[in-house]
C-alpha cells in the first residue's frame, strides 16, 4: 500500500514548511494543496512549487471532502496533501486519515503551528484557562446559526475564556472583526439572550504569522467607533475575569492597539 503524507503549513506562508516537510515533498511526484481552511493567496502556493520545483494541485473543499481524487491516486502512488495550520485541527482531514486506514494505506503526519495555539499564546491568556471553541459562521439567508452564544456564555459562567474563529467563506472571504461583532449581537436579539454588552472586552488577532498581522485590545465599543475595520483571517478572544498577569498583558496590548 502507499504512504499518504498529511502535511501542516503552519499559521504563515510558504516559509512555514519545515525542513522534514520539504524533505518529503521533493521525493513525491504528487503534492495536493487545500486553502479553505485558511486564506492561503494564491502567491503563497507559487512560492511552495518553486521551491520544490514541482506544480502542486489545488484541491476545493469538496474535492477533499469526497476523498476520491487522494484515495485513487494512492492505489498507484504515495501522495501528499499540504494544508493550514496543523493538519489535524480541522476534522474533513481526520475523516481523510481514517479512510487511508481503512484502506491499509500508510500515514505520516507532519505537524506544524495552528491558530489555535498562536493565537492563545499571543493573546497573553493562559491556555489552561480557555474554554470550548467556538466558530462565528456568515448568516445567509436561510442559514442563521446561533450555537455560539451557548458556548460563549457557557465560559463566561465558569470563568473561561472564549475563542472564536471566523469564518472564511468562498464566495465572502474571511470575515472581518465588525461583521462578526454584527452577527454576534443579531444573535444575541434573535436568541432574547444579552451575553455581550459593547462595555465587553476583546481581543483581536488578525493575520498571524504574517507581515501585516494586527493585534487589537480594548472594549468593544471601542472597535465599533474605530473607522476601519480588523480584516480577516482572524479570531476574536473573549476575555474572563483575567489572573493579574493577564491584566497587566491586557493592559500592554491595549495601549498599543491606541
Amino acid at each position: 500500500m502507499a504512504t499518504f503524507y498529511l502535511i501542516g503549513l503552519g499559521i504563515g506562508s510558504a516559509s512555514g514548511l519545515s525542513l522534514e516537510a520539504l524533505k518529503i515533498l521533493k521525493k513525491i511526484n504528487k503534492i495536493f494543496i487545500e486553502r479553505y481552511t485558511s486564506f492561503l493567496e494564491e502567491e503563497e502556493v507559487k512560492k511552495i512549487e518553486n521551491i520544490l520545483s514541482k506544480k502542486i494541485i489545488l484541491l476545493e473543499r469538496e474535492e477533499v471532502e469526497n476523498e476520491k481524487i487522494i484515495l485513487d491516486q494512492l492505489e498507484k502512488e504515495d501522495c501528499a496533501l499540504i494544508v493550514c495550520g496543523d493538519p489535524l485541527i480541522a476534522t474533513t482531514h481526520i475523516s481523510l486519515v481514517i479512510s487511508c486506514k481503512k484502506l491499509n494505506h500508510k500515514i505520516k503526519i507532519i505537524h506544524n503551528s495552528s491558530i489555535l495555539s498562536a493565537a492563545i499564546s499571543t493573546s497573553g491568556l493562559q491556555v489552561y484557562r480557555f474554554g470550548k471553541i467556538c466558530t462565528i459562521a456568515y448568516w445567509k439567508e436561510k442559514y442563521q446559526p446561533t450555537s455560539f452564544l451557548k458556548i460563549i456564555k457557557t465560559n463566561k459562567k465558569i470563568d473561561a475564556h472564549s475563542l472564536c474563529l471566523l469564518d472564511i467563506d468562498k464566495e465572502l472571504g474571511a470575515m472581518s472583526a465588525k461583521k462578526a461583532l454584527e452577527i454576534i449581537f443579531l444573535a444575541q436579539k434573535k436568541a432574547k439572550q444579552k451575553i455581550l454588552t459593547q462595555k465587553d472586552r476583546i481581543i483581536v488577532l488578525s493575520c498571524l504569522g504574517r507581515e501585516n498581522q494586527k493585534i487589537w485590545a480594548g472594549r468593544i465599543e471601542k472597535l465599533l467607533e474605530k473607522k476601519e475595520d480588523i480584516v480577516g483571517p482572524a479570531v476574536i478572544i473573549i476575555p474572563s475575569k483575567m489572573h493579574f498577569v493577564e491584566e497587566e498583558y491586557f493592559q500592554i496590548l491595549q495601549k498599543e492597539s491606541d
